[in-house]
């Protein structure tokens, strides 16, 4: 929203202000929202990556143990 120059000053700045507190308060409403969003989406993303991280070191400790075979550190038993 512009104002438009009349050689007047105008009050632009104060127009369409609400109540601070009730501003305030929809503020920390939405902030605890954001809150409980963020924590969600981090439970999730733990819980989703849990199963992926488990096969993924199982993967590195098979080329770990395939890589000491190769190089004859360990015995094929």
């Amino acid at each position: 929203m512009h104002s438009v120059i009349t050689g007047r000053v105008q009050p632009t700045l104060e127009a369409g202000q609400q109540d601070p507190e009730r501003a305030l308060a929809r503020l920390a409403k939405r902030v605890s929202t954001w809150g409980a969003i963020t924590e969600k989406l981090l439970a999730d993303g733990i819980t989703a990556f849990i199963p992926f991280f488990g096969r993924a070191a199982s993967l590195l400790e098979g080329e770990t143990q395939r890589a000491a075979l190769v190089e004859g550190k360990i015995n094929a038993t």
